[in-house]
């Protein structure tokens, strides 16, 4: 019984027809984010030398640094954690960095 329902499932177009778009709409979703990860860990390269020195010097930056490198290290988090990323963080090996300030 099992079987003939397994066998007319898989020979169905209907079910090809449904299931073939959620798998392109999946792959596109995962590659943007994919692509996303790794655009906001190169800013956060660039920006987080300058977090590393005021935090060593014990100095403040301006509210304006602070705030964009808080709010792109939240979106790499964040968009780590999402439905069509959540395993990506266990592949590939995304760098860690340091919490804001």
């Amino acid at each position: 019984m099992m079987k003939t329902v397994l066998k007319s499932l898989l020979t169905s177009w209907l079910f090809w027809c449904l299931i073939i778009p959620v798998f392109i709409v999946y792959g596109t979703l995962s590659y943007a984010t994919y692509n996303l990860i790794w655009i906001n860990a190169e800013k956060l390269e660039t920006m987080e030398p300058e977090i590393i020195e005021a935090k060593e010097a014990g100095e403040t930056l301006p509210f304006r640094e602070r705030y964009d490198y808080e709010s792109t290290f939240n979106l790499y988090h964040k968009s780590q954690n999402l439905l069509q990323s959540f395993w990506m963080k266990y592949i590939f090996p995304f760098p860690e960095f340091t919490e804001p300030l």
